[in-house]
């Protein structure tokens, strides 16, 4: 499990704070989670990890997801 975490946050950091305000919306509405395929989407490989992880897993996405949108916020 911390391997899929290692490779989905390695994605986040590639993302501006748009993208990564993008991807917060799928995270936090599942259904669209469920119905996510655009395989050319930018965070297409983090949603599809997201899915195979177990609630505390999706939950350290969420809470590094937020790290890097604050981080982003406080270096402008």
């Amino acid at each position: 499990m911390s391997a899929l975490i290692k490779k989905a946050t390695r994605e986040m950091d590639k993302l501006d704070w748009g993208y990564l305000d993008i991807l917060a919306e799928y995270l936090y509405t599942p259904h669209w989670i469920v119905d996510f395929d655009d395989k050319k989407s930018k965070f297409y490989n983090i949603i599809i990890i997201y899915r195979d992880l177990d609630r505390f897993g999706q939950e350290s996405l969420k809470s590094y997801l937020a790290y890097r949108k604050n981080k982003i916020i406080s270096e402008r």
